[in-house]
């Protein structure tokens, strides 16, 4: 979404956050971050101030610039006020609430010039080309993929920035008095939302525009037919025609559940939320990613620590796997892993309210950006499932050895392959040789000597073995239903 802002526009957002983040921040600091000259630095904070009473910059020749925060004019508020008051964003919401416009209509509706207009347009279709996502010209419409249409103006809403007196919006507060309604009629729906009503208000605004505008995505053949006793409600019918100009019926609410209950309903929630890593949202988000992926990678040994620049390792480039292989039994395995992984955070913590949001969408990207991120992963749980050969050469009766027989089958019978012999050689292929016999031949098999413990070199190769057995006890959860 950012990307859509101009040059001048985005660099203003970026002086501000980053004021925003520390008591003072050097010249240098702002330059190299935005990769700008000093002049143009200055040139922008003296505009900042020019055009924004509300804001306060002070500067020290030691010190840089620093930011006086005032309860009564949140920063914030400035930040949305300039991306709302950006052209491309004005354009976006006349467009979703319309059907389409005449090119003498928005220049009404926006105080601007036809070619100003066409060249937000032009710069909008270029770069959301990729995304098939475009703005048509005759008439004005926003045309492409519904589930990316979606997205767009999903994360335009959902973040804090742009969400500032929504809730108090009269459509919005009607969606949100109709939700108990759809709930009842559509249990499915409940399910999928219930722990995050603040996105299916959103999905609903959205929705209910595009369907009434003639923009429907294509109907699933299979997909449920309810009878929705909303369309019984006089009051409702009458506030839903006053609100949006159009009839409420029942195949406009199935067209919607229908929509909103497919699992790939957004494209990549996860990436666009990250390209706004300066919103509550984000720290609230990152708060819980960030030690679920650190146990997740301690436990399948993963590149992954805290040094590690968690935005890369979530959000790679598309474009360097645009052919890859993505394997569907991994994806599932790992949805399942970080659900868990998920669930065992939030045990440990309050109510967490994006939940659902995590459940159908966040989690379901990050397991497709860590098959991803790391290509290797196969290979790892491949190793992990692989079981370790074990050789054994004890020194004892009958008894001892079937004790320590059981001990193995209880304990390691799905991890380790283990042969008792009677003497040893190195021709054979073992991941380790487990013996109480000092005198055992020379071998390039790692030695586990059971009579020598402890000591470090053995307490590394039982604690190898534990680990491993751990790792596969930990992929069986997920991978045997």
């Amino acid at each position: 979404m950012r990307s859509l802002l101009s040059e001048r526009d985005l660099r203003t957002v970026l002086v501000l956050e980053i004021l925003m983040s520390s008591e003072w921040v050097s010249l240098t600091t702002l330059t190299n971050y935005l990769n700008c000259s000093e002049k143009t630095i200055r040139n922008d904070l003296g505009l900042i101030s020019t055009e924004f009473e509300e804001i306060v910059i002070e500067s020290s020749p030691q010190l840089g610039y620093h930011l006086v925060r005032s309860n009564a004019f949140p920063i914030e508020n400035t930040v949305d006020q300039i991306i709302n008051n950006t052209l491309v964003f004005q354009l976006l919401r006349l467009l979703l609430e319309s059907s389409h416009f005449k090119l003498t209509e928005l220049e009404s509706l926006l105080f601007v010039s036809a070619n100003s207009i066409r060249n937000v347009v032009k710069d909008f279709n270029h770069k959301l080309a990729k995304d098939h996502v475009s703005i048509e010209s005759r008439p004005f419409r926003i045309e492409g993929d519904e589930r990316k249409i979606t997205s767009l103006f999903f994360i335009r809403l959902q973040q804090s920035y742009f969400s500032r007196g929504m809730l108090e919006d009269e459509i919005f507060t009607f969606l949100k008095e109709i939700i108990p309604t759809l709930f009842t009629d559509n249990p499915e729906l409940k399910d999928h939302f219930s722990g995050d009503l603040h996105s299916l208000n959103i999905l609903l605004y959205i929705r209910f525009y595009r369907e009434i505008n003639g923009h429907s995505h294509p109907k699933n053949q299979c997909a449920a037919s309810i009878d929705y006793s909303l369309i019984t409600d006089k009051v409702i019918l009458k506030r839903f025609y006053q609100l949006f100009h159009h009839d409420l019926t029942n195949e406009l609410l199935n067209n919607i559940s229908n929509f909103l209950l497919e699992e790939d309903t957004a494209i990549d929630y996860l990436q666009l939320i990250f390209s706004f890593n300066h919103t509550h949202e984000y720290l609230e988000i990152n708060q819980t990613l960030h030690p679920m992926i650190l146990q997740l990678a301690d436990k399948l040994m993963l590149p992954f620590d805290e040094q590690t620049d968690f935005n890369q390792i979530i959000q790679p480039s598309f474009k360097q796997f645009t052919n890859f292989p993505f394997n569907y039994e991994i994806h599932h395995t790992l949805l399942r892993i970080l659900k868990y992984e998920h669930n065992s955070i939030l045990s440990e913590t309050l109510e967490y309210k994006y939940q659902t949001f995590f459940n159908n969408r966040l989690l379901i990207q990050l397991a497709y950006h860590l098959q991803v991120a790391w290509p290797d992963l196969l290979e790892r749980i491949t190793f992990i499932n692989k079981k370790m050969h074990v050789a054994i050469l004890l020194v004892a009766d009958r008894e001892t050895k079937a004790l320590f027989e059981n001990y193995l089958i209880f304990h390691f019978t799905n991890q380790v392959t283990f042969y008792f012999l009677d003497n040893y050689t190195d021709n054979e292929s073992h991941d380790l040789l487990i013996t109480n016999n000092f005198d055992y031949p020379l071998t390039q098999t790692p030695v586990l000597n059971i009579a020598g413990l402890p000591n470090d070199y053995l307490y590394q190769r039982i604690t190898e073995l534990y680990h491993r057995h751990q790792q596969k006890s930990y992929l069986e959860r997920f991978t045997n239903n």
